[in-house]
């Protein structure tokens, strides 16, 4: 994930190629010192991790990046992506729709954001394309 130039990460990357294992990084912003080991091993064929989706591939396990991304929600995640159905909605009327506390729906809300099933304008949540097959 991060490496300088001269860091053991390139040599033990180097071990691994050598064993025949896969390596992947994660890439990193050009312009950071700590970004060299990983950018280096991508350039040379390393395989670009942008998500646990890449990885999973990696070791051989299929499937559609959505899918993947919604077998990794909660039951309270996906809970709440029900109750955010229709036209952007409130915090509040989605912990009405659902009977959960806010507190406990504006949690699952941020996650649901951070993993791109909700998207947060003015206060209000709506359902992003990825939220269509998460149900």
């Amino acid at each position: 994930v991060e490496g300088a130039a001269d860091s053991g990460s390139l040599i033990t990357a180097e071990l691994a190629q050598d064993l025949g294992r896969d390596v992947a990084a994660v890439p990193g912003p050009a312009t950071s010192p700590v970004s060299a080991a990983p950018l280096e091993l991508i350039r040379d064929g390393g395989a670009l991790v942008r998500g646990p989706a890449d990885v999973l591939e990696l070791v051989g396990v299929r499937g559609d990046r959505q899918d993947l991304a919604a077998m990794s929600l909660s039951r309270r995640e996906q809970q709440v992506l029900s109750g955010v159905s229709g036209p952007p909605t409130t915090l509040d009327a989605v912990a009405a729709a659902i009977g959960r506390p806010p507190a406990e729906v504006l949690a699952a809300l941020a996650s649901l954001e951070i993993k791109g099933f909700v998207r947060a304008d003015a206060g209000r949540y709506q359902r992003t394309a990825a939220a269509a097959t998460a149900g």
